[in-house]
């Protein structure tokens, strides 16, 4: 991904994952051969939008589609950050409670904070990563 970045701009990349990197349409050439739906292990282009908002990682809105880790798809939004739904209790939960005819769901609520903790974050968005110094 770093050298992706660099091939692109570092300036003109908005966010990037693992195995993602998000850039303006404009700046898909910049990516050359590392784009092919043929060849295992390139990239690919998956969306093109016209309206997308990061909130953290993995933690972001393209035009309609919210992609928020830990929040499942039919999650109900009942918040700025706020979202709702119906979670099956683990087996050892059942066993616990004594349930052996039928299946616990459980209403969670789940508050997703739109923070970024890997770094500090400067006024034009890039991140200065946090550097932790082993003591002697």
């Amino acid at each position: 991904i770093a050298n992706l970045c660099t091939a692109v701009g570092v300036e003109r990349v908005y966010y990037m994952d693992t195995d993602s990197i998000c850039v303006l349409s404009s700046d898909v050439h910049r990516l050359g051969d590392s784009i092919s739906d043929q060849r295992l292990g390139a990239l690919s282009v998956d969306k093109v939008c016209q309206k997308v908002i990061f909130h953290g990682p993995k933690h972001y809105q393209a035009d309609e589609k919210r992609v928020c880790k830990g929040v499942p798809k039919a999650a109900t939004q009942t918040g700025e950050h706020t979202f709702t739904y119906d979670q099956f209790l683990g087996s050892r939960s059942h066993q616990r409670l004594g349930e052996t005819t039928g299946f616990i769901v459980q209403k969670v609520k789940k508050d997703v904070t739109p923070m970024y903790t890997k770094g500090q974050v400067a006024e034009d968005g890039r991140v200065t990563p946090w550097c932790l110094t082993v003591g002697t």
